[in-house]
């Protein structure tokens, strides 16, 4: 025990308190030299533990953390190496040399783990042993290696490091990889399994030797190189060796307890398949320290390690020879230099170039990574523009040394590859006629050679016959010949913008097994091409590239930059090819700042696009031109897929998915077939606009590419494409047929997740609906074809005297809403909304009929176009996404006062519901100035629609409700109690809409009684006539829920509530107004019920949710941090509590006005609170303020029993303590206020 609290405080290592505490787990010491001729230091590969005469395989031991050479593969006195091993091998004739690696890996001793990684460790170990088996000249003997543990990643690191070298860089080590024949993994973690991470397995081993695992954690934390880089890497090569991994199956102890250190699942090699690799083997009884110690040759464990080594090497070493002779074969083709064929680049590399480091890597460790037997052909696609030339440029411009010849094909069409082939082959005829014996080139005997007979002129010129096709064939074989030619081995082969598929890149190949390609595409069929999964999507810059690419170009390197820079790559999406145009744009413009660029893309984002002002373009295409070329071809092959791909450039463009076309894709007037709406998708993946993600049935496309799409319309489609994606989504929304104005309760997911799509489209087409955009549409299209009159003149006096007094009317009212924030851009000046004659059909005369015909279809298309919004105001209230609808009702109604003519009704509507929309958004001012208009303006422009008046009615009601001007809203919900009297079970959806709405306002108006009694009629009707799970459904159970609290039948109410919170769950996405509302409405009841934890846990996630949806300066958002407030009172939290009572009192005073029931209530609580804190003046003036109030209004509600209530209170704690002169005055004067109080509101009641 007392070794144990030293290994604790890290004064002694866990070995030794292994050794006292477990007297049979003897540490055996090293072998003399004298006995064994061994090296008895515990670092290094020493003498062979064992050697027989003419060795046939090396076998290679490197133990795990904290091992050790001798100790690690030892069980008492038996070094089963040395003692066992090869005993086994002699028996069945073979010859053997075997060495145990020892090092550095002492986990407790900090210094040497932290100094020295295991990367380090690997090169350390692929030197020794390469260097070793130099000097004894058996340097490509197979070898097998056994390691424990950590020692698998010490030797995967050598394997790894070993691959990589070439003939130009560190050529030596190479023959590590190149023996490999066979490696057994004892206990080797090389993934996470059974849902434990990597870094918790390399965890568990530290665990193993020592509770101190700061060090290993900070060598073995996620993300690096041994995780992710050494994992990757490996993964590569694993195929060319047998491979075979045996398990532990009993736990290991541990400091505390036992554990299983290395799971069956972790101990599984990923990405290994084939012939090589061998199933995982459980060894019995061993534990993650004992899988290597065995004591005899009748040990289990033993007798499988040692059969699966006797099982490779009889699998024979063909693999390891093959290897030496391909590696033997590439040196000696690297010092023949008679023949070196150096690409035609495009370009030059642009020295622009930016980032892409991953990339790179990655291209190389792909082009390095070859199978027997099978050439290595990586492909890379994404769109035009992305960079894919580029990358590859840089890669083969920096890497054609190592390579004996490089040919760079454009792949366009087969007519340029076969040019590309022609060309090549010429630059051969001139090298092998440099490398001629005395100057003097046989043409003759070098197009033998070249399998060119009779198509070289006495000069070396290729002389094709014009349109010979068997001549340009001749050649494209003579080509791939030579390259199949053993000596030629060491070659690249680039096919670059393989974009047409009418052709096989594969009749270009030369016939080997040898030989690198790389192939670029925009289209993704090409990875058919690629070999072992060899294929990668480009796509754009990482965010640190791309801001050194913008101020690189743009000469803006000032660190000041740094921010404009990072919004502009944003905005771009970090595009390479739009992010080169923007920075040679601002280039040339030393005023322009990052900033002002932003503001000039929002208008022009065409014209920059197309531009491309580099002095040195080294990609002549621009974005526009890039993108429009795949456009044409898709186009080509499928005018409704390029109508797809506009229509798509209306939606957001993360989230475009299969079922949301196929309901409602038309082209040419009719709804195409699901399998057709699936092909056009397959049309836009094919090219590399659209990308399929890893959820079902969905793609996106990238972002600028999105924007090109709506930029380039012009003409007709200019109008007509956004027309069609309104009418796209009004389509999808449409209540399902059959159902009437009851709407599936599964069609509201639908509807959410087209909710980003209608925000969208909303913001991109902003500039498209509406008076101005189409009278300019108009006029440019009449004067481009008839130059010789005026168009259309308005003829004001024919117009209807009425509308035009309405217009000028609902204008002068309209202009309320500039107070609004979320507004503004939406409002236009009065004299912008003028009557347009252009829209009206009477006075198209004096045109001929093509511009008739045309103004009239454009007329029609506006039309389709407003019948669209009012589907999506409608979707966009039913989420919660009030703003947004507000915004659509502005616009129609700007849009109808602009065609307001006879057969157009005027949209007072359109104003009611905008009301309703800014009502929820708390400017219950300009709510009601809107809803009164609306009202006073409906008997004059709908006089025969009761119904529709009483839902005028009833947006004013709750308007007026809101605003705490109860006595207005009774007296004008009982104008309307005769149109809504009766059973309810009688009434239609609309009435009970208004009797539902009558719930939430006699709540407010603290009729709680009352409005429990009507709210259970509603929600009977509701669930009765509506689907379950039903919003309408919901905001009943809300509303009766909220009466029955106030009443304290909280059992009934949180039964309610919570059902009314799961339908809300299922229908809207998290974050919705009406889920959030729920959560306060249930929080309120368990503070009641005095479960005060989860009542502020709720409260918080409410105050959260509506401070992000509203503001913090909302209604709600104050009213939820006051019931948290109300919370922290019961909690005894008084300090926080009266702070946050006093916080929300103010707001609610600037918000709501000071005379608001809400804010009166607020100022009860603060004054509350205060009494608690026995701050009793300031209660008592908080009280008299709102008893002051009252009695001024006339009004008797809750706020006024409050105070008189809080006065009494106050004045049982004055004389509590004593203050016998403020008791004295309170008796005087609040009995004398009450009654003054009754008495005036006795006399108003008779009067009235």
């Amino acid at each position: 025990m007392k070794s144990l609290k030293k290994w604790l405080k890290g004064e002694e290592s866990h070995q030794g308190v292994e050794e006292r505490d477990n007297p049979q787990a003897v540490r055996p010491a090293p072998p003399s030299t004298a006995q064994t001729g061994q090296n008895p230091f515990r670092f290094g590969l020493g003498e062979p533990v064992y050697e027989d005469k003419d060795p046939q395989i090396d076998i290679v031991a490197v133990h795990g953390l904290n091992g050790d050479r001798f100790a690690t593969w030892s069980e008492g006195n038996i070094f089963w190496l040395r003692d066992l091993l090869p005993e086994t091998l002699r028996q069945n004739g073979i010859r053997a040399r075997i060495w145990s690696y020892g090092y550095n890996a002492d986990a407790y001793s900090g210094a040497a783990v932290s100094v020295q990684n295991l990367w380090d460790h690997g090169e350390s170990f692929l030197g020794q042993l390469v260097n070793r088996r130099r000097i004894t000249k058996s340097e490509d003997r197979p070898i097998i290696f056994i390691v424990h543990s950590l020692g698998g990643l010490i030797l995967k690191s050598a394997l790894v490091m070993s691959n990589a070298s070439n003939p130009n860089h560190l050529e030596r080590n190479k023959a590590l990889k190149l023996s490999t024949h066979g490696v057994v993994f004892c206990g080797v973690p090389h993934q996470g399994g059974n849902n434990i991470p990597e870094a918790k397995i390399l965890l568990h081993i530290g665990s193993v030797v020592t509770n101190t695992t700061t060090n290993i954690v900070h060598i073995l934390e996620p993300g690096n190189e041994v995780l992710r880089t050494q994992r990757d890497s490996f993964t590569y090569i694993s195929n060319d060796f047998f491979i075979v991994n045996l398990v532990e199956t009993e736990e290991t102890p541990v400091m505390v307890g036992t554990r299983l250190i290395v799971p069956r699942d972790s101990a599984v090699l990923p990405g290994s398949t084939g012939r090589k690799y061998w199933a995982p083997i459980g060894v019995n009884g061993k534990n993650h320290r004992t899988l290597v110690k065995f004591s005899s040759s009748q040990d289990p464990g033993y007798q499988i390690l040692s059969e699966q080594i006797l099982l490779m090497v009889n699998e024979g070493f063909r693999d390891v020879n093959d290897n030496w002779e391909f590696w033997r074969r590439s040196l000696k083709g690297r010092d023949f230099m008679g023949a070196r064929l150096r690409p035609r680049l495009p370009h030059a590399p642009s020295p622009r170039f930016c980032g892409r480091s991953q990339e790179l890597e990655m291209l190389e460790t792909f082009i390095r990574k070859s199978q027997d037997e099978l050439q290595n052909v990586v492909t890379v696609y994404g769109a035009g523009g992305i960079g894919k030339t580029e990358l590859v440029l840089q890669y083969t411009y920096h890497h054609q040394k190592d390579y004996m010849s490089v040919v760079w094909i454009n792949a366009l069409s087969r007519s340029t590859a076969e040019m590309g082939f022609i060309q090549a082959m010429q630059d051969l005829v001139f090298v092998e006629a440099k490398n001629a014996a005395n100057g003097h080139p046989n043409f003759a005997k070098i197009a033998s050679d070249l399998g060119i007979i009779g198509l070289i002129d006495n000069k070396g010129i290729l002389a094709l016959p014009e349109e010979d096709e068997a001549a340009v064939r001749q050649v494209v074989e003579g080509l791939k010949a030579w390259l199949a030619q053993y000596v030629n081995a060491s070659w690249l082969l680039v096919f670059d913008n393989h974009d047409d598929m009418s052709f096989s890149l594969r009749d270009f190949f030369p016939t080997c097994s040898w030989g690198s390609i790389i192939v670029t595409s925009r289209r993704p069929a090409i990875k058919s091409y690629a070999t072992m999964h060899h294929h990668h999507e480009l796509e754009g810059l990482d965010e640190a590239s791309a801001v050194e690419l913008l101020l690189s170009i743009s000469g803006r390197d000032h660190k000041d930059d740094q921010a404009g820079a990072r919004r502009v790559v944003e905005k771009l999406h970090y595009f390479p090819l739009a992010i080169d145009q923007a920075a040679a744009y601002i280039s040339l413009r030393p005023q322009m700042t990052f900033d002002t660029y932003l503001e000039r893309y929002e208008t022009k984002a065409k014209e920059l696009l197309s531009k491309n002002e580099h002095p040195w373009p080294d990609y002549t295409k621009t974005c526009m031109t890039t993108w429009e070329i795949s456009r044409e071809a898709i186009r080509e092959e499928s005018r409704p897929a390029a109508v797809l791909l506009a229509v798509c450039s209306f939606f957001n463009n993360n989230d475009i998915w299969g079922e949301y076309l196929r309901r409602a894709m038309y082209f040419e007037g009719k709804l195409l077939p699901g399998k057709d709406i699936d092909d056009l998708i397959a049309l836009l993946y094919s090219y590399s606009l659209a990308k399929p993600k890893l959820a079902a049935d969905t793609f996106s496309i990238h972002g600028v590419v999105h924007v090109w799409g709506r930029e380039r319309l012009e003409g007709d489609d200019s109008l007509f494409i956004p027309v069609s994606a309104a009418r796209m989504m009004k389509d999808a929304i449409l209540f399902v047929h059959g159902q009437g104005d009851v709407r599936v309760v599964a069609e509201f997911g639908f509807e959410r997740r087209l909710l980003p799509h209608l925000e969208y489209f909303l913001d991109a087409s902003k500039a498209i609906f509406g008076v101005e955009p189409l009278k300019r549409a108009v006029q440019l299209r009449i004067s481009k074809d008839t130059s010789e009159y005026n168009p259309i003149q308005a003829d004001q006096a024919q117009l209807n005297v009425s509308s035009r007094n309405f217009r000028e009317r609902s204008l002068e009212v309209l202009e309320i809403t500039r107070s609004v924030d979320y507004l503004v851009e939406y409002t236009s000046p009065a004299e912008e909304i003028l009557p347009s004659p252009l829209l009206n059909r009477r006075y198209f005369r004096g045109l001929n009929t093509k511009d008739i015909q045309w103004a009239q279809q454009v007329v029609d298309v506006q039309m389709l176009a407003h019948d669209s919004m009012i589907i999506l105001a409608n979707a966009f209230s039913r989420q919660g996404r009030h703003r947004a609808a507000a915004r659509l009702e502005l616009s129609l109604i700007y849009f109808l006062l602009g065609t307001l003519e006879n057969d157009i009704t005027p949209p007072v509507a359109h104003i009611s519901n905008l009301a309703g929309e800014v009502r929820e958004t708390a400017r219950y001012k300009e709510a009601e100035i809107l809803s009164r208009f609306a009202l006073a303006e409906w008997p004059r422009t709908h006089p025969k629609t009761e119904t529709m008046l009483l839902r005028v009615k009833g947006n004013l009601a709750v308007v007026l409700s809101r605003a705490g001007k109860y006595q207005e809203e009774e007296a004008l919900r009982s104008e309307s109690s005769s149109l809504v009297a009766g059973d309810p079970a009688n009434l239609t959806e609309d009435g009970i809409m208004r009797m539902s709405d009558r719930v939430v306002d006699l709540n407010r108006q603290e009729k709680y009684a009352e409005a429990s009694e009507l709210g259970r009629a509603v929600l009977a009707w509701r669930e009765a006539n509506l689907p379950a799970g039903h919003p309408d459904v919901c905001l009943s159970l809300s509303s009766l829920a909220v009466a029955l609290e106030k009443q304290n039948l909280l059992a009934e109410a949180e039964s309610m509530t919570k059902k009314a919170l799961e339908g809300r769950q299922a229908l809207f996405s998290p974050g919705h107004i009406a889920i959030l509302r729920s959560m306060s409405n249930l929080a309120v009841i368990f503070s009641k019920q005095g479960k005060l934890d989860e009542a502020a846990e709720l409260n918080r996630e409410a105050l959260d949710g509506f401070a992000r949806y509203h503001g913090d300066d909302h209604e709600e958002t104050i009213r939820t941090r006051k019931n948290l407030a109300v919370v922290w009172a019961h909690q005894k939290k008084f300090e926080k509590a009266c702070e946050a009572f006093g916080a929300c009192a103010k707001q609610l005073a600037v918000k709501l006005e000071i005379e608001h029931p809400t804010t009166l209530n607020a100022i009860n609580d603060w004054a509350n609170c205060l009494i608690d804190l026995e701050r009793l003046r300031g209660a008592s003036n908080l009280f008299w303020y709102v008893l002051q109030v009252r009695l001024r209004v006339l009004v008797i509600d809750k706020a006024l029993n409050d105070a008189f209530t809080g006065l009494s209170t106050v004045r049982k704690e004055y004389a509590r303590l004593g203050e016998n002169r403020m008791v004295q005055w309170l008796d005087d004067t609040v009995p004398k206020h009450e009654a003054q109080m009754q008495a005036k509101f006795r006399q108003t009641q008779r009067r009235d």
